[in-house]
């Protein structure tokens, strides 16, 4: 028998019993750590029978950690939306069931269980104003100030919720937003005040009929003859 003939032969057979990964074949799991921490070089099964772990899922591209998008989250460590600085720790966000708000005793606001998420932040937003002094003009050189003014602490609450990117005077309530009321949220504005309605409850810098002044949550209700009615969309 000619030696090529014989050579051809024996690599012949050495093909047909070679392991699937030879042949371009692949393993049903994509990598295994014994122990040690050691894995094969060719990514076959570890010998002393120890159970294979598959690779995790890659992170989608360009995002840290895998953190997909949605809603006004950030990726951690990216950095908090600012409208977050205006609202209390998260433990300090008081919540009961229902549509309506309810007053604590405190002073602060308990949003209703069943209000969208906006709702809830401007609720949130507006209790961290109620021990604030009325101060004229405050709360227009910078969301956080030592006292509010009307149209400064509407600004505020409406910025918390995400609903309003930089302050306006009252004059620009009367104008904002649409006509009518809200099913969550009512403005009344005119040139010289504004205030809302925020899940059937007040809150107003003027005292009228409940409390001292400056920006607080308020049970008793005020005429509203004077004032236009607004309301921010789809709330």
């Amino acid at each position: 028998m000619p030696l090529t003939f014989l050579a051809a032969l024996i690599a012949a057979m050495l093909l047909v019993a070679a392991p699937a990964s030879a042949a371009g074949g692949h393993h049903p799991w994509t990598s295994w750590h014994g122990d040690d921490g050691s894995a094969p070089a060719d990514g076959s099964a570890p010998a002393d029978g120890s159970t294979p772990t598959p690779d995790p899922a890659p992170a989608p591209s360009g995002i840290p950690g895998g953190w997909l998008p949605g809603g006004d989250l950030n990726p951690p460590g990216i950095g908090e939306d600012p409208a977050d600085a205006l609202l209390p720790p998260a433990g300090a966000r008081p919540v009961v069931k229902g549509t309506l708000a309810k007053l604590g005793t405190n002073g602060a606001a308990y949003a209703p269980s069943q209000a969208p998420t906006a709702v809830k932040r401007a609720i949130w937003a507006a209790n961290q104003l109620k021990n604030k002094p009325y101060k004229w003009g405050g709360g227009h050189g910078g969301w956080k100030d030592s006292g509010y003014d009307c149209s400064g602490s509407t600004s505020y609450i409406l910025h918390a919720a995400g609903l309003l990117g930089s302050p306006l005077v009252s004059g620009s309530f009367a104008r904002w937003g649409l006509a009518g009321a809200g099913r969550w949220i009512s403005i009344y504005a005119n040139n010289g005040h504004v205030w809302m309605v925020i899940a059937g409850m007040r809150f107003d810098t003027s005292p009228y009929g409940s409390g001292p002044s400056g920006p607080r949550w308020r049970l008793a209700g005020r005429p509203t003859s004077g004032f236009k009615l607004r309301h921010p969309a789809g709330f």
